[in-house]
């Protein structure tokens, strides 16, 4: 099973990134998460994003909210 640490809102407006903090930081051996902080962003928007030449960079600037959840 893979370990998502980010994804995307369908509309592309909200970021949610997910940081684990382990136990050991050796990754060959079996680890044990101590903190999860769930960070919560929204896009940022350029004032002038439609005068762009070209990219589809997005930025996600604004916090919205944080939880932390300790082990």
């Amino acid at each position: 099973m893979p370990c998502v640490v980010a994804t995307l809102s369908a509309n592309g407006s909200i970021l949610v990134v997910n940081e684990l903090t382990f136990d050991d930081p050796d990754e060959t051996r079996g680890r044990v998460p101590v903190t999860s902080n769930f960070r919560v962003f929204g896009r940022y928007i350029d004032l002038n994003e439609g005068l762009r030449v070209n990219g589809t960079d997005k930025y996600y600037a604004n916090p919205i909210w944080s939880v932390v959840k300790k082990r």
